[in-house]
């Protein structure tokens, strides 16, 4: 193809230019999300050749580079086979339906894992599913297996023996465990068997329903027991090497399956990454190398501002002592020091100054930025303190405010690139794509190496393209657009389920803004794929590793997990936060937490959702650790780092205390509905946390809130 004549082209003719290049491109983007990875990277390069070097194009360089590297992947891998990558003999799978069908010999166990004394298979099963195991009778004498193994929960069947001229046979036994506790349910003799017949193996079924535990013994029923908690879980051996074979078949949950796929494909995406070379057609729009990283820090901005006054020598002295304090981290301190002063001490707008000086160490965002604000009215703000500010307002979450200032700031100084990024991360974190791509894009032109401005602009890619999966499963709903890449079923599953877990939000507590701007939820096969996305788009918190809601990308990111209803409990957290995002913002950090956990442990049944459910691996922490490791008053005023430092106790306590007030009492009810209401009409969680707090007797919440956990327990 002729290269277009780019240099010197008119301003129509460059417009017509840049038009076909955003048709091309379209075309192209089209071809990706179809998957047709061969057609999409002849469609990119033949773009890049044909606008080679252009301007107008190079803010689309990051996306169209990550493109060709997903097609590049994919035209040259092929998603690996199931029955390739487990240790046992996988004769049977179906992704759609779950039938599974998997043997064991005893140099083939690589697949269990080793749990206390015994050995436990990672396969969690939704449907009856049956294992087989066979061996000599001497050799299954004092096996036990266990099957419908839960969290602290489960059946054991111990295999008893009887041989002809023995003083001394066992029984075969059944038993219940629940916690530390065993329990016998049944109990048979074994059939005696002849002491010199020919060796030959014997075979044991066990099958498990939602109803019953049923044992037989080559064909002979022996045991029996009802399935207490309905509970079909997982299977083990105390020791499965023993075992001349193992069989287990039925409907299975198939995340174990996909996440060994999933991370064989994120391996060799790794090792394909490792060599990989862009090819020669983005050339045309390399950059020398970018300047370093700019700092977003408030304190280090803070730390090079002038004073706003001339001193007297007293007055110097005062300063040097506060700023001296301040920079101890005796903020406290500091902030007491500065309230006995009198304008003879120090200047009022020095005192602000200070003030806001001591609240920043102290990473009290909302009180520096009330010091802030209150310092542009005393003296002419500096544009270094009104950076500070707009920064301070979005760490307060007051976007709007925050987007104003640079803007304003961007008018005065339109070249300041450290503006535009700030305010295409704000416009991000608004969901304000269009217009954050917008100035990327803009800025990208002047400053083509800035490395933020680059990333922000892969990023603004990575919300418009998705997870770089070879097939996607996508389903529309009213509210949610949820894509996946395990099957068409359960993504259908999962977008009912989405859509039914935000109706019921929108009945209690009303719609969401925006309800044209549907919440974009992706849900992995693997754990492994789901960490390759979200790096660079999560904070370090626990849930990453299961799932997140990113503020940023306006994304709900899921991993599949082990069974459908600890999938579906990580999507309603998640869902629960995309929520109070779109109707509030920001909210104190346990909060926002408890309220995730107790809907997402909330249950739709004939129709209706019940609230109120227990959620046993929260117990289960209270039960092992103690109650009463923190008071409920450190838990509200706990910032967001030591929250999550302590995550292990300070989530399951969050939940526990959501439900406490929206279950215990009708005042309680109202301190939760009155939270709420605050933080939906101010958005300011410290502010908000504090005036529904104000009040309350703190000791008297804390003993009854305790008192209500004990009796859970």
């Amino acid at each position: 193809m002729v290269l277009l004549a780019l240099v010197g082209a008119s301003a129509p003719a460059r417009a017509q230019d840049a038009a076909a290049f955003e048709e091309g491109a379209a075309a192209a983007e089209a071809l990706v999300r179809r998957g047709d990875w061969d057609a999409s990277r002849e469609a990119w390069l033949e773009l890049l050749r044909a606008h080679a070097g252009a301007d107008y194009a190079r803010p689309r360089i990051p996306e169209i580079r990550e493109s060709l590297r997903r097609a590049a992947f994919w035209t040259t891998h092929k998603r690996p086979r199931a029955k390739e990558l487990v240790s046992g003999r996988l004769s049977a799978y179906d992704r759609s339906s779950g039938k599974v069908r998997i043997s064991y010999e005893p140099d083939g166990l690589q697949d269990f894992e080793k749990v206390a004394n015994f050995w436990l298979h990672p396969l969690r099963f939704r449907k009856t599913y049956t294992v087989e195991v066979t061996g000599p009778p001497k050799l299954l004498e004092g096996q036990t297996i266990f099957v419908a193994m839960g969290l602290d929960n489960g059946y054991a069947i111990q295999l008893g023996d009887n041989e002809e001229g023995r003083y001394i046979y066992t029984k075969h036994v059944l038993s219940r465990i629940k916690g530390r506790r065993t329990k016998t349910v049944d109990t048979k003799d074994p059939k005696e068997r002849k002491k010199d017949a020919k060796p030959r193996d014997s075979t044991v079924e066990v099958t498990v329903s939602k109803k019953s535990i049923r044992v037989k013994y080559d064909g002979r029923s022996i045991l029996s027991a009802s399935n207490e908690d309905g509970e079909l879980g997982r299977f083990g051996f105390a020791d499965a090497k023993k075992l001349t074979g193992i069989e287990v078949r039925g409907s299975a949950e198939i995340a174990w399956i996909e996440d060994l796929v999933d991370a064989s494909v994120e391996a060799e995406r790794k090792a394909f990454d490792r060599r990989y070379e862009d090819p020669p057609e983005l050339a045309a729009w390399a950059v020398a190398e970018p300047r370093k990283r700019r700092t977003t820090d408030v304190r280090e901005i803070a730390s090079k501002l002038p004073l706003p006054d001339k001193f007297t020598p007293d007055q110097l002295k005062n300063v040097e002592t506060v700023m001296a304090l301040i920079k101890s981290g005796k903020t406290g301190r500091a902030l007491a020091t500065l309230d006995v002063f009198d304008a003879d001490a120090l200047p009022e707008a020095s005192q602000v100054f200070l003030q806001m000086m001591a609240h920043i160490g102290a990473s009290a965002h909302a009180a520096a930025l009330e010091r802030a604000e209150a310092l542009a009215g005393l003296s002419d703000p500096s544009p270094e303190l009104r950076r500070i500010t707009a920064l301070l307002r979005i760490r307060e979450e007051r976007y709007a405010d925050a987007i104003r200032d640079l803007e304003s700031m961007l008018d005065q100084d339109p070249g300041d690139v450290d503006l535009e990024v700030e305010l295409a991360t704000v416009l991000m974190l608004e969901g304000r794509f269009d217009d954050a791509r917008a100035r990327i894009d803009g800025a990208l032109v002047r400053s083509p190496g800035d490395p933020d401005l680059v990333s922000l602009r892969a990023q603004v890619a990575k919300a418009g393209q998705g997870p770089a999966w070879k097939k996607t499963f996508d389903e529309v709903g009213e509210r949610t657009e949820v894509r996946s890449d395990i099957s068409a079923r359960m993504t259908r599953i999962l977008a009912r389920h989405s859509e039914e877990t935000l109706a019921y939000l929108h009945e209690t507590f009303g719609p969401m803004p925006h309800p044209e701007q549907r919440i974009k939820v992706y849900v992995f096969s693997g754990e492994s794929g789901y960490t390759a996305y979200i790096d660079g788009v999560a904070d370090d918190s626990p849930e990453n590793t299961a799932g997140l809601y990113s503020a940023r990308l306006k994304q709900i990111l899921v991993a599949n997990q082990p069974d459908r209803a600890q999938l579906t409990s990580v999507l309603r957290h998640e869902l629960v936060h995309a929520y109070m995002d779109r109707l509030m913002g920001g909210s104190p950090t346990w909060f926002g937490e408890g309220t995730a956990e107790y809907f997402a442990a909330a249950r739709r049944e004939d129709r209706s959702w019940k609230e109120g459910a227990p959620v046993a691996s929260h117990l289960l922490v209270f039960r092992r650790l103690g109650r009463k490791k923190l008071t409920v008053e450190q838990l509200v005023t706990m910032d967001h780092e030591s929250f999550m430092l302590n995550s292990t106790y300070t989530y399951p306590m969050s939940w526990a205390f959501v439900d406490f007030l929206r279950n215990s009492t009708p005042r309680n009810a109202a301190i939760f509905d009155a939270l709420w209401s605050s933080l939906k009409e101010q958005g300011d969680p410290e502010t908000a946390s504090r005036a529904v707090f104000e009040g309350v007797d703190m000791m008297k919440l804390d003993r009854a809130f305790w008192a209500s956990v004990k009796e859970k327990l």
